[in-house]
């Protein structure tokens, strides 16, 4: 699948040069949550040497991979620990986009901050907090705040909150040399335009490792017992908890953790319905309620539309020449058709 997952975007990014697209493109390749190590529904996917798995408190279950590539990106070929939720992808391709999100009184509509300063110039942190979870289900919650983590409560009884997924000798990493090899010959390597070193991707691939530094005397972690406190920036493994070497800390995380979720809207999980098994659809995810009525199927849509208006006319504080924006040559543009529509080069935009 990843084999496939690479000839595919190498086809894309082909198709983009071929178009003369490709230097007003931005590509993002993200990963959604930890994978499932250990236990029901595992797979080999590996966090190590995070600790925790998918669904839960944990580095292993929140903290993930990405990589960006695009011509537009000031300072690249770097590697960036600036803290990116995933919300925060919409106001940041709406930014360079020049499209403005709706507001609310006070703030933004959505959750998400922009990070497309930051990312493409490497000017510091916009974002400083991080709520993982807060759920009143389980009876767990994460919470991160400049460099501290909280945890309180985790999953499964306490069973995935270990370090899963350690590669064994038998299958060892690709040595330095053949990943530069593999690396350099890649077509788009060739076609990108970026100057790529063998020093340079040894660099780059030698920061990108998450490093536990394991200290001598750790105070272990027992979330179901007590909540924890970490040191997320220089213990990112979770080995040490300093909840009581930094009281005053804690205290001021677990009461703002408290008062999100009291604020929070209580949970509406319905209990699960067995006509909906895909089994009783021909194998197939659908709608299976019989009992809505065209009337309410109505009511809701113009609830939908009101929350939700239509996009306002694109805007953006970024400067003209770093936006991505759509040139529209004739006066119909309905579809994306090339003919029609194009993307204007940056620097050329009339």
């Amino acid at each position: 699948m990843v084999s496939k997952l690479d000839d595919s975007v190498g086809a894309i990014f082909k198709s983009l040069r071929a178009k003369n697209m490709i230097q007003n493109s931005i590509i993002l390749f993200i990963s959604d949550n930890g994978a499932p190590s250990f236990g029901l529904h595992s797979n080999s996917g590996s966090n190590f040497p995070l600790r925790g798995q998918k669904n839960s408190p944990w580095e292993g279950a929140t903290r993930n991979v990405a990589a960006i590539w695009s011509p537009l990106l000031e300072e690249r070929q770097r590697v960036s620990n600036q803290y990116i939720h995933i919300s925060d992808w919409l106001p940041t391709f709406a930014s360079i986009a020049g499209i403005r999100l709706p507001q609310a009184r006070n703030s933004s509509e959505v959750d998400g901050v922009d990070q497309w300063e930051a990312l493409s110039y490497d000017t510091g942190y916009p974002r400083r907090v991080i709520l993982n979870m807060i759920d009143e289900i389980f009876g767990y919650s994460s919470y991160m705040e400049n460099g501290f983590k909280y945890v309180n409560g985790t999953t499964g009884g306490g069973n995935f909150d270990g370090w899963y997924g350690q590669l064994n000798n038998e299958d060892p990493h690709p040595s330095d040399e053949e990943y530069i090899k593999t690396v350099l010959e890649t077509e788009i390597a060739q076609l990108s335009g970026d100057v790529l070193s063998s020093e340079l991707i040894k660099h780059l691939r030698k920061h990108s490792r998450v490093v536990c530094h394991k200290p001598l005397h750790p105070t272990t972690c027992n979330p179901l017992k007590r909540a924890c406190l970490f040191d997320i920036v220089n213990d990112p493994c979770e080995l040490n908890d300093i909840s009581a070497r930094e009281p005053f800390k804690f205290r001021e995380l677990r009461t703002k953790v408290e008062t999100l979720r009291r604020l929070a809207k209580k949970p509406r999980n319905k209990p699960h319905d067995p006509a909906g098994n895909p089994a009783n659809h021909g194998g197939v995810w659908t709608w299976w309620r019989k009992d809505i009525s065209a009337q309410e199927l109505a009511d809701i849509r113009a609830d939908e539309s009101e929350r939700y208006p239509e996009i306002p006319p694109p805007h953006s504080s970024l400067p003209e020449d770093v936006q991505l924006t759509v040139h529209e040559k004739q006066a119909n543009c309905d579809d994306f058709d090339d003919r029609k529509c194009g993307f204007v080069p940056v620097r050329r935009r009339q």
